[in-house]
């Protein structure tokens, strides 16, 4: 009684490597995702705070401020598009991510200055 057994390197590759190597770098780019939009939220209501207790009467450039991170789009749906567009290595594409998400709180906290 002879048994075919098949194996295939690159199957159980995807399968023990690839595989679950997108599902962290998608779901470690969902918590990014989220941190960012609870960091924007936050900056939204410490701007809306020293709105409303500035005395002297300028307000004008933190309303601009709180205007403007107000106004930006949800995150998650274009990181995902971005994620699926792009080609290649979903590690690389997580480091872009993660230095994208740096840019975009440095810029977030320097227009709160």
């Amino acid at each position: 009684d002879e048994t075919d057994v098949t194996f295939s390197i690159g199957k159980l590759i995807d399968e023990a490597v690839c595989q679950p190597l997108v599902k962290t770098a998608e779901a470690a780019a969902a918590k990014v995702v989220e941190k960012g939009q609870e960091t924007i939220t936050s900056l939204n209501e410490s701007a809306a705070g020293s709105d409303d207790s500035e005395s002297d009467g300028d307000t004008g450039s933190n309303s601009i401020k709180r205007r403007r991170l107000g106004e930006m789009v949800p995150l998650v749906p274009l990181v995902e598009a971005w994620w699926e567009e792009q080609p290649g290595d979903p590690t690389t594409k997580l480091f872009v991510l993660f230095s994208e998400m740096a840019d975009l709180r440095r810029r977030a906290i320097q227009l709160l200055k």
